[in-house]
């Protein structure tokens, strides 16, 4: 799978459509059970032009938080900061914190080659500096296996979700972007993702105890044992069957009865 198959925003508009017709709004409110349901309710009839296209969800500190992105074909206002939270209990104290409007083109840019995307599960003791260790060791293991014509000189990371497990365990999962066209992917799709996530997790633990050892005598921490770290590298699949991408072209229309001959829509 690859970057573009997540594409939310349609290439047509992000290359030719300079207009502020998405909006980006962060909500949050007091938590209680019901929440999500009566703000998307009442934001359905406060703004029926308002077309839902992404939602985050969180619960911090006991504030429920949203945040969402749409598309939005009526005119421009920032009437929703006062006329949402009334729609809405009063012990709910909702707050509309951001609205704001973009442009595709901002939220996207002009459509590219599709990247492949790689999926990368890690769990380590929750320890300073452990995940930064770890990202270190991925990106050079990485940059050894790049087919030829391809540089690596950093870890485009596109989706990150971290959890702290009991105080003592950190588990992230990331997806990644890897560089190169679709000339250099049968080199991404032949490499041995197995053993990269295996040596990875491997090179962290061996680093982290010759650091500790390191240390001056009272001031350094035991490293952990090979089995602490466990890293896991695959290239994101799917057995379902994706529309095509063009390379360079439009791929998506807003419209699809009046898109210019030529255009598809997926």
């Amino acid at each position: 799978m690859t970057d573009r198959d997540f594409d939310i925003v349609p290439d047509v508009e992000a290359q030719t459509d300079p207009e502020r017709r998405w909006r980006a709004l962060a909500i949050c409110g007091n938590a209680r059970t019901g929440l999500l349901r009566d703000v998307l309710d009442r934001l359905a009839d406060e703004r029926p032009t308002f077309a839902l296209a992404g939602l985050v969800a969180a619960i911090v500190h006991g504030q429920t938080v949203l945040f969402m992105l749409g598309r939005d074909s009526g005119g421009h206002d920032r009437s929703l900061a006062g006329s949402l939270p009334a729609r809405l209990r009063p012990g709910d104290n909702a707050l509309v914190v951001v609205d704001d409007w973009q442009a595709a083109r901002t939220l996207d840019g002009v459509p590219t080659d599709d990247r492949l995307l790689l999926r990368v599960s890690v769990r380590t003791p929750d320890r300073p500096g452990g995940l930064r260790r770890i990202l270190g060791h991925l990106q050079a293991a990485i940059a050894e296996r790049a087919p030829a014509g391809v540089t690596v000189s950093g870890l485009d990371v596109w989706f990150v979700l971290l959890q702290v497990v009991n105080g003592r365990s950190s588990r992230g999962r990331l997806t990644i972007r890897l560089p190169g066209t679709r000339a250099q992917w049968p080199g991404w799709e032949a490499v041995n993702w197995g053993a990269v996530g295996r040596d990875v997790g491997r090179a962290a633990a061996i680093a982290w105890v010759r650091e500790s050892s390191a240390a001056p005598y009272g001031s350094h921490e035991p490293g952990p044992l090979l089995d602490d770290i466990v890293v896991t590298v695959d290239l994101l699949r799917t057995t379902a069957t994706l529309p095509a991408h063009p390379v360079g072209g439009p791929v998506v229309a807003l419209n699809p009865s009046t898109a210019p001959e030529g255009v598809g829509t997926s």
